[in-house]
C-alpha cells in the first residue's frame, strides 16, 4: 500500500511539473522576428537593428509569449558539414533576453541547402538528392547536440516552407530529421509542416508522428494572398495587379490582368472574404481533430500597405479562428514588411487587433 502511494506521488509530481513547465513557456501567441538571422543583406548573417534585448522586453510587454526566429542554415554549416558554433552566439543571445522576459523561442530552419520557398519545385534539389537529405538530417542532429542542455524554452521547426515535388517528399525529410533529433534528444518538441509554403491544403498528406506526441504540427496561412501580399514585389500578381485591395471585397477584373490558365483565375480567387477563411481554417481544424495533433500557424499576417482597418479585421479574424480549434499562432512579423510594431516603434493596426487589451 505504501509503495503505491509513492507511485501515484510520483505520478502527480511529474503531472504537476510538466503543467508548470507548459505554462512557464506556453507557446501560444507568438512574433516572427524576421531579417535578423535569415534574409539578410549579401554577406551579413545578424542585421542587429532588427532585434536586441530592448526587442524583447518590447514584445513580451505587449502580451506575446514566444518569438520565432528564422535562420539561415545554409550558412550555417562548413564545407566538411560541421557546425559553425560561432554563428549561433546571436541565437544565444536571444535565448538569454527570452528568458529574462519569459518568452519562448523557436529556432525555425528558414533555408536549407536544395530549398528555397520562392524557387520552382523542380529547381529544389534537397527532394531528389538523398546526400542532401541525408545532410539535413545531420545538420539536425548536429544543433540537437548542441542545444541538447537548453531547457524547454527552445523548440524546433525543421524547415521553413518546403517547395517539393511530391507532398510525400516532405514526409521522407521529416522522419529523417525527427529521427537525428530524437537521437540525442527526446523531449524537445519538434515542429512538421506539410508541402507547397506549409499550405492548409497539403496538411492531409503530412505524416503523423502518432507514438512521439513532441512531434506538433506548423502550418503558415497568408490567405486570399490578393489581400495579404497586395502590391508585394517578390511576387508575379503583386506586380501584375497594382491596386489596393481591402477586406473583404470582390476582384471581378482579374481576367483584364492575368493570361488564361495563370493561378490567379483559379475559382474564388476574386471572393476576399470571412467565408473563404473560415471554411479553409474549419478543414484544418477537422483535420487537426481528427488526428489528434497540436498546431501552430507559425506564420500568417497581412503586408503593410495594406488599408489599417481591412488588416484588423482579417487578423481578428485569424485570431479567432485559431482560438476556435485551438491552434497557436506566430504573426509574420515583427518590425519589417508586416509589421507589429512600425519604424518609429509604435504598435500597428495589425498588433492592435491581434493583442490589444
Amino acid at each position: 500500500m505504501k509503495s503505491a502511494l509513492i507511485g501515484l506521488g510520483l505520478v502527480f509530481l511529474l503531472a504537476t511539473n510538466s503543467a508548470a513547465k507548459a505554462e512557464r513557456f506556453s507557446f501560444r501567441h507568438g512574433v516572427n522576428v524576421s531579417h535578423w538571422l535569415a534574409q539578410h543583406p549579401q554577406g551579413q548573417y545578424a542585421s542587429p537593428e532588427k532585434f536586441n534585448q530592448d526587442d524583447a522586453k518590447w514584445i513580451a510587454a505587449q502580451g506575446y509569449d514566444h518569438i520565432r526566429v528564422p535562420v539561415d542554415g545554409r550558412i550555417l554549416f562548413n564545407t566538411q558539414g560541421q557546425l559553425i558554433t560561432e554563428l549561433l552566439q546571436p541565437m544565444t543571445q536571444a535565448i538569454a533576453w527570452a528568458q529574462e522576459n519569459q518568452l519562448g523561442v523557436i529556432f525555425d530552419m528558414h533555408y536549407l541547402p536544395g530549398n528555397a520557398f520562392l524557387n520552382d519545385a523542380n529547381e529544389n534539389l534537397l527532394w531528389t538528392s538523398p546526400a542532401l537529405m541525408n545532410s539535413a538530417a545531420d545538420y539536425w542532429r548536429q544543433l540537437a547536440t548542441f542545444y541538447k542542455d537548453e531547457g524547454e524554452i527552445l523548440r524546433f521547426e525543421i524547415l521553413n516552407e518546403a517547395v517539393a515535388p511530391k507532398n510525400d517528399d516532405v514526409n521522407r525529410l521529416n522522419s529523417l530529421v525527427v529521427d537525428a533529433i530524437r537521437e540525442v534528444d527526446v523531449e524537445r518538441i519538434v515542429y512538421v509542416s506539410s508541402n507547397l509554403w506549409g499550405q492548409f491544403a497539403t496538411a492531409p498528406d503530412v505524416k503523423v508522428f502518432s507514438a512521439d506526441p513532441n512531434v506538433h504540427y506548423a502550418f503558415h496561412y497568408y490567405h486570399p494572398m490578393f489581400f495579404t501580399h497586395q502590391k508585394a514585389s517578390w511576387t508575379d500578381f503583386g506586380k501584375m495587379y497594382n491596386k489596393p485591395v481591402s477586406f473583404p471585397d470582390v476582384l471581378n477584373d482579374l481576367d483584364d490582368y492575368f493570361p488564361e490558365g495563370h493561378h490567379a483565375l483559379e475559382p474564388q480567387h476574386g471572393d476576399i472574404n470571412e467565408a473563404r477563411v473560415t471554411l479553409e481554417f474549419n478543414k484544418l481544424g477537422a483535420w487537426a481533430k481528427r488526428n489528434k495533433v497540436k498546431v501552430l500557424i507559425s506564420e500568417f499576417g497581412v503586408i503593410n500597405s495594406a488599408d489599417d482597418q481591412s488588416k484588423a479585421r482579417w487578423a481578428s479574424l485569424v485570431r479567432d479562428l485559431c482560438q476556435k480549434h485551438g491552434f497557436a499562432w506566430s504573426v509574420w512579423d515583427y518590425k519589417s514588411g508586416f509589421a507589429m510594431r512600425d519604424k518609429n516603434g509604435k504598435a500597428t493596426a495589425t498588433h492592435r487587433a491581434l493583442l490589444a487589451k
